[in-house]
């Protein structure tokens, strides 16, 4: 099965955030490092539930996961055929509250 995939206003903000910190060292780590995200999040389209629950999903109404990319997560639901992502944060970023993820 493929999934349709979701990217929230607030992951895509992260993903630029992410760039833009970056391009301030290196403008070739912070391209390579969009693109691995952003390739990784569109392979979610495949076997989603792969990846392991995330810390923060006991805290949500709905089941969170998370794919690890580099130093960053990719937090995101699977709802019926549709993986919607939530967030892209640094690993090494404390447990999201739920506030956060919306």
């Amino acid at each position: 099965m493929i999934f349709h995939i979701n990217i929230s206003a607030t992951a895509v903000a992260d993903l630029e955030a992410i760039h833009e910190y970056l391009s301030a060292f290196s403008a070739d780590a912070a391209d390579r490092n969009y693109a691995a995200i952003k390739e990784a999040a569109l392979g979610l389209r495949e076997f989603p539930r792969r990846y392991a629950l995330a810390p923060e999903s006991p805290k949500s109404t709905v089941e969170l996961r998370n794919l690890t990319v580099g130093n960053y997560r990719i937090i995101y639901s699977i709802i019926m055929e549709s993986v919607n992502v939530w967030r892209v944060v640094h690993v090494a970023r404390k447990e999201l509250s739920p506030f956060e993820l919306s």
